[in-house]
């Protein structure tokens, strides 16, 4: 399997994953053939990539921290719990602590090395979506740094919570789909404040939680928001927060913009490293992200078009690559695969995204 845009496909591909509308209802079923017809619709419900099975990817998988249950279920629980509270002031954090209890159980239980699957999701149901995935890269990255289950169990609860006070701010801020003005971007910049005012006296959330959700865009600096606090008098959960909510959005379809790729992701947090994160939480995290996820179509330094087929927890610079086609001498290749932990010489030069007319005169398979 392989994450493709929507503008990659040609018609008839396979659908290597079910693909839900906000309310859990089947838009495609996992193998089912994808009509052009389709692109449309998917585009308007903020869709522009979506896995698919075929040739070139065959026999690659994707293994994400979370189950596609587990995270469908954790996401409809949180939308229905904070849309709750935002509406009736009706709190609930058993729910929420349950909600992170079964991803850290989870993700004990997988033992995944590497993260690599990507979620899919609508635009509409982004803000819930993306807590869960804050919450799960988080509690991901408090296991590998050795935090006992008290203290990873409040920062992925904050984390869940962290962007709560966007429910406080109108729809037409929050999902407008053009450059924000002035006044909503201040507007915007508020949700910190919001969140931690509505929940600060809640006696049953616990003090790391409510940190996380007041401090989460600050920066080491000095330069964010909403008190521009800097360095040591930024909490080490808030830092954590910020780094996982950055790479999420980053690598997520928004509103106003479509995802970056994974490697920008990480030369971004790579870059800002100091400047605006933590420097020992992002090297931590950075040693679990690939750079080049599974299904990555890459361009080789010989000059070889190929596709990431396993990466390489200890290398992450070195995994197996499968070669496809050489433009030069266009030679088309078929199970050919090589090892850059043995070839030392070859190296990734960079990541390839194709248009549908560039897909189908050079990666199409006869």
């Amino acid at each position: 399997m392989r994450l493709v845009l929507i503008d990659e496909l040609l018609g008839n591909e396979i659908a290597a994953c079910d693909l839900l509308d906000i309310n859990d209802r089947i838009l495609l079923t996992k193998g089912s053939r994808i009509k052009l017809s389709y692109l449309n619709k998917l585009e308007s419900i903020g869709i522009y990539q979506i896995y698919i099975e075929d040739e070139i990817s065959e026999g690659i998988k994707s293994e994400g921290l979370l189950c596609e249950k587990t995270r469908r279920e954790a996401k409809v629980t949180i939308e229905k719990e904070l849309t709750k509270f935002a509406e009736k002031k009706e709190f609930d954090i058993n729910v929420i602590n349950k909600v992170t209890h079964i991803i850290i159980n989870e993700i004990l239980l997988n033992r995944v090395d590497l993260i690599n699957l990507k979620d899919i999701r609508l635009k509409d149901s982004y803000l819930f979506s993306h807590s869960i995935s804050v919450c799960t890269l988080a509690v991901y990255l408090c296991m590998k740094m050795g935090f006992d289950h008290a203290k990873t169990q409040s920062i992925g609860t904050g984390c869940i919570l962290h962007d709560f006070g966007k429910l406080l701010i109108p729809k037409e801020i929050l999902y407008k789909s053009t450059e924000l003005s002035k006044e909503e971007s201040i507007e915007l910049r508020k949700h910190p404040l919001y969140g931690y005012e509505a929940l600060k006296d809640e006696p049953t959330i616990m003090p790391i939680t409510k940190v996380i959700i007041y401090m989460h865009h600050e920066k080491l600096n000095g330069s964010g928001y909403p008190n521009g606090l800097s360095a040591d008098k930024i909490h080490d959960s808030a830092k954590i927060c910020s780094i996982c909510n950055k790479f999420d959005s980053l690598t997520s379809d928004l509103p106003y913009r479509k995802s970056f790729s994974t490697s920008y992701a990480v030369e971004y947090l790579t870059s800002t490293s100091g400047l605006y994160f933590d420097s020992k939480f992002v090297t931590e995290f950075l040693k679990h992200i690939p750079i080049y996820p599974q299904g990555s179509i890459v361009l080789m330094s010989n000059g070889i078009i190929s596709i990431v087929v396993k990466n390489n927890p200890e290398h992450l610079t070195r995994p197996i690559v499968r070669y496809l086609y050489n433009p030069k001498n266009k030679i088309k290749y078929k199970n050919r695969e090589v090892d850059l932990m043995e070839e030392l010489t070859l190296f990734i030069d960079s990541e390839i995204i194709f248009n549908r007319n560039e897909y189908d005169s050079i990666m199409k398979f006869e």
